[in-house]
């Protein structure tokens, strides 16, 4: 299925028992709404992946080049596809936290490297120097659990 999760999923509540929105909010307008269209979908867990802006990596084209990537860049008739939020780690996490918390949600992270050759080890470098996890953090996965249903006793 191709669409725009906030303009709602063709699903029925609770259809499925996981939903995965995998490097996909940050490319939608209404990143609220269609978290919410995952919520409603999943009957037990969500999981989402959304890349940390603040890596090292972006950090170091920023400096040395004045910008992110090709893909961030601001083109006359760029199409229809682009991102649309630039996250950082300390924004998603605060961000799930305060959803999980309202919603009455469980929320685990799990936090990957973007791999290659020397990148794991500037990484493990950074972690071990104590920068903050948004340096070293890649991509973050978020692994949302719901509540199970409650049975209809009557």
């Amino acid at each position: 299925y191709i669409g725009d999760a906030a303009q709602g999923l063709p699903f029925s509540d609770r259809q499925y028992e996981l939903v995965a929105g995998l490097d996909v909010l940050e490319h939608i307008d209404d990143f609220q709404k269609a978290l919410d269209e995952f919520e409603r979908v999943a009957s037990r867990y969500v999981v989402v992946a959304l890349p940390n802006m603040a890596h090292v990596m972006f950090r170091g084209r920023f400096l040395l080049h004045g910008r992110l990537n090709s893909k961030y860049d601001l083109k006359y008739g760029y199409g229809p596809d682009r991102h649309r939020w630039l996250m950082s780690l300390p924004q998603t996490n605060r961000y799930f936290e305060a959803y999980c918390a309202d919603h009455g949600f469980q929320l685990e992270r799990s936090y990957l490297s973007l791999g290659g050759r020397f990148l794991p080890k500037i990484e493990r470098v950074l972690k071990w120097l104590h920068f903050p996890e948004s340096w070293y953090v890649f991509t973050v996965l978020y692994i949302i659990t719901k509540p199970p249903a409650e049975k209809n006793l009557a």
